[in-house]
């Protein structure tokens, strides 16, 4: 049937584009970010799933196996969530849904393994095999889990809070949140129609679907070549471009209002409360950082926080203070995200600064008759 070899021929091209798209992202820039390699993440596991289309290809006695890509596709969205998370430096909660991720991974394995079993001529609960509901019980949690963590991903990118303040990296992201939610509603009107019994419409939307996967991967594709294989996303610091005196100006305002009020204190400060404060917009606000510090948004705001932190650090005042809790009195919502700032923009780590501080006043004790 002219169907099975389309599929059949869609399945190499989408698991070949998505292989090519990872491995260009992680080639095409040595040393890629962390966010980067979630991504890359993502389209491996994508062509693992996607491998499903390729099955006449495979030997008749590994067929069985080709079940098992199911738990393999509950890392998809964990691992998305990952990267978003990841561009917005909350490095805790990647790993947390990673793990989450893993735990459902895990659940589908135990649930799918008696149909491996039974296709492999054990004799293993045969009646569960041919009722097909470990498969229709994992299908609907598939689609469960996407939908949880698509609103998850909105969150993480369009809330007031939010810690994605670029807005070249927003619109990206808009971009692959829209793609993703319409692609998977081809992918659940077709699991609709296999679970109904609908045999015409479900061949209708396969093809759909596949047509949807290689058209979205030869775009990205095109895209991260135009790009220089790196994944447009990336909140990476920039060079400072060339300004005015009327940019400088605007800027030496914002470090007035940064020295004056320390709005940094403030955990929930976004580009928009920084903006209304300066009186610009947060547009203007994002460019003249970008442009004149070469930095984004959150990277400025963690500049004066760990600033502020390393002088809290060595104060005698706060020293029965713990660095978590400076953490928190700086403005940062974690002890990692603080780590991670606080090494990036001071070169050291904030306990070894407290620690150096320890040291200096055991070598020059305070004077008994000081």
């Amino acid at each position: 049937m002219w169907t099975d070899l389309f599929l059949t021929a869609v399945g190499v091209l989408t698991v070949s584009l998505s292989v090519l798209l990872a491995a260009t992202i992680l080639i095409g820039r040595p040393g890629a970010p962390r966010a980067d390699r979630f991504l890359a993440a993502f389209l491996l596991v994508s062509a693992v799933d996607l491998a499903g289309w390729t099955a006449p290809l495979m030997p008749a006695a590994t067929s069985q196996w080709l079940v098992f890509r199911l738990p393999v596709a509950y890392l998809q969205m964990p691992c998305l969530l990952a990267y978003v998370a990841t561009l917005g430096a909350a490095k805790s909660k990647a790993r947390f849904h990673l793990w989450a991720g893993s735990v459902l991974v895990l659940a589908s394995i135990f649930s799918l393994t008696p149909r491996a079993l039974g296709m492999a001529g054990t004799g293993l609960l045969p009646q569960l095999v041919s009722s097909g509901a470990d498969l229709q019980w994992n299908d609907v949690a598939l689609h469960l889990q996407f939908y949880v963590y698509a609103v998850l991903i909105a969150l993480a990118v369009f809330s007031r809070t939010s810690r994605i303040t670029d807005p070249e990296t927003r619109r990206w992201l808009k971009v692959l949140l829209v793609v993703s939610i319409s692609a998977h509603t081809l992918v659940l009107a077709k699991s609709a129609a296999w679970m109904a019994g609908a045999t015409q419409l479900f061949a209708v939307l396969n093809v759909a679907v596949g047509v949807s996967a290689a058209s979205v991967l030869v775009t990205l594709l095109l895209l991260v070549l135009l790009k220089g294989g790196r994944a447009a996303t990336t909140t990476t610091a920039r060079q400072p471009r060339p300004v005015g005196a009327a940019d400088l100006a605007a800027m030496a305002r914002i470090h007035d209002v940064m020295v004056r009020t320390l709005p940094y204190l403030d955990p929930q400060l976004n580009l928009r409360g920084l903006a209304r404060r300066v009186g610009l917009t947060s547009r203007e606000v994002s460019r003249l950082i970008n442009d004149c510090e070469g930095i984004h948004f959150f990277d400025f705001v963690n500049r004066y926080r760990t600033q502020t932190a390393a002088a809290y650090l060595v104060d005698p005042v706060r020293a029965e203070r713990s660095v978590l809790e400076i953490a928190y009195e700086v403005g940062f919502n974690s002890k990692s995200s603080f780590n991670t700032a606080f090494r990036k923009h001071r070169g050291v780590t904030p306990s070894s600064v407290r620690q150096a501080r320890a040291i200096a006043d055991d070598d020059h004790p305070a004077s008994d008759f000081a």
